[in-house]
């Protein structure tokens, strides 16, 4: 391994991390675009999304307590979850469930996962990275991230 390559699994583990927070992603995941996936499925989850929106609304308005809207978010919570790993199942994803918007979660756990659980999610998100030649005068020891090329599956 070269002196360069850490600088660059460094920055793809950080970009897929980055990736995982995007809206773009989560909303590839829940609308796969191929023609397998469930659109009711998608639907449900998109109106469960939008209860939490609204709770949070009426809790804020002092409509609804935050019991309430703690008591109420729960399920909502649970049921996109199940969602998100049928979905995830359908789209060949299901290294992701659990941590698609919440990368600071796999980013505190990242280390203590075993190497090939990395590599599964990096897989799910990244089809694969390129790095680019170099303009540098030979011999140049720098990392130059605009090198890395990134092809991403979702």
């Amino acid at each position: 391994m070269s002196t360069m390559a850490i600088p660059v699994e460094d920055w793809i583990i950080e970009a897929v991390l980055y990736r995982l927070d995007t809206p773009e992603l989560a909303k590839t995941l829940a609308h796969p675009k191929d023609a397998a996936w469930d659109q009711p499925l998608a639907a449900n989850r998109d109106a469960d999304q939008e209860s939490l929106i609204e709770l949070a609304r009426l809790c804020g308005e002092g409509v609804i307590t935050l019991q309430e809207l703690l008591a109420a978010r729960k399920p909502i919570e649970q049921r996109i979850n199940a969602i998100d790993r049928q979905l995830a199942s359908v789209n060949q994803t299901t290294a992701l469930a659990g941590f698609v918007g919440d990368a600071t979660k796999l980013r505190t756990l990242w280390h203590d996962l075993p190497l090939p659980r990395q590599q599964a999610i990096i897989k799910a998100v990244l089809e694969y990275a390129t790095v680019m030649a170099s303009s540098r005068p030979r011999g140049y020891q720098r990392f130059d991230p605009a090198r890395v090329k990134p092809l991403w599956r979702v």
